[in-house]
């Protein structure tokens, strides 16, 4: 048995994946400065996502 459900493990994929994307996004349109600050904003993506509707998201700690 796998220690994270595979329909968990994949909304948690789908979240790191969309938030990678964002942060890229705003790296290439220099919102995001430095290695310090992308992955400020990684994280805070990762916890926040657009799944949640902006809330922290259950299950997910950086």
């Amino acid at each position: 048995m796998p220690w994270i459900p595979e329909p968990l493990m994949a909304e948690i994929c789908q979240i790191f994946t969309d938030a990678d994307h964002r942060t890229r996004n705003d790296f290439i349109v220099n919102e995001v400065v430095n290695e310090r600050d992308y992955l400020s904003r990684f994280l805070t993506l990762a916890a926040y996502p657009r799944i949640s509707g902006g809330n922290k998201y259950k299950g997910i700690s950086s």
